[in-house]
């Protein structure tokens, strides 16, 4: 009797061991189906986010131009087209809920004053002229995105007669450009390079302009009398003198400078005042 107990109970286990195997293999794989499901869904959803942002802008290219108030300067269809594709293509990489039609021209709309750099990227970089209202409008519009053409946009408006337009430019170069220690006398902007030519007008400078933008006779007296004996025999031997924005007049580097360095030549009254300070403190 108790051997056929213990058998009995053997099956009772193996029988529960079985049935406790069939259920964890359900769980399993009603978890891997709703893993799978969830999956697929979620690639679903990413999929219908993604977009074709050439189809899309030559669907609703005019809408977008027009939500941008930009039908006043008639671009052509191609260049209206490349607009679009930046607009669509910035707004898109914001948020992937910005994949409709709708939700784009909504979105252009209330971007529409910050998207002037990126409009007048794609009108310079698609124009070589310029008419005067596309003009006017890189200019007020561009920012920091027309620093690139700032040359070519100043011989326009030169040819144009638009001294208002010179005016935003400057102001534009002076903000956010790079402007140079030494101002051009013909251009007006502060922008004329070690080598005395000037990157905006592309006038050439001559030392003498230079010298006095800078100041230079105060700062040579100044120079003379602040100099060691070293120093001045240095200037003296190469006959000219460096103009460093930083420290003012020194000695030429050999090497590597620290910022610009403008080297201007002595003129002969120049050199004899160095002479005399260079003998008087040799003997003192």
């Amino acid at each position: 009797m108790p051997r056929k107990k213990k058998g009995k109970t053997k099956r009772r286990k193996t029988t529960t061991s079985v049935e406790s195997t069939v259920s964890t293999t359900s769980t399993t794989e009603k978890n891997n189906d709703a893993s799978a499901r969830k999956t697929t869904r979620r690639r679903r959803r990413t999929s219908k986010k993604k977009i074709d942002v050439n189809s899309m802008a030559k669907s609703i290219y005019k809408e977008i131009i027009s939500t941008l108030a930009l039908d006043y300067l008639d671009l052509d269809e191609k260049l209206q087209i490349e607009i679009a594709k930046e607009v669509i293509s910035l707004i898109s990489s914001m948020s992937q809920s910005y994949s409709s039609k709708s939700a784009i021209l909504h979105r252009a709309s209330r971007l529409k004053e910050r998207l002037g750099p990126v409009i007048s990227s794609v009108i310079l970089a698609n124009k070589k002229e310029l008419r005067e209202e596309e003009l006017e409008y890189v200019i007020y519009h561009g920012g920091r995105a027309i620093l690139p053409y700032l040359s070519d946009l100043y011989d326009l408006c030169k040819r144009l007669g638009r001294d208002d337009l010179i005016s935003l430019l400057r102001e534009l170069w002076e903000k956010e450009g790079h402007p140079l220690p030494v101002r051009c006398p013909f251009c007006g902007f502060a922008s004329v390079t070690p080598s005395f030519e000037c990157i905006i007008c592309g006038r050439v400078i001559d030392e003498v302009t230079v010298k006095e933008q800078i100041g230079f006779t105060d700062l040579f007296e100044l120079f003379l009398e602040i100099a060691d004996v070293e120093e001045l025999k240095k200037v003296s031997e190469d006959k000219a003198i460096a103009y460093n924005p930083k420290y003012g007049l020194k000695p030429a580097s050999r090497g590597a400078t620290e910022g610009y360095e403008y080297i201007l030549p002595l003129d002969e009254d120049e050199i004899y005042k160095l002479k005399l300070k260079l003998l008087a403190k040799s003997l003192s």
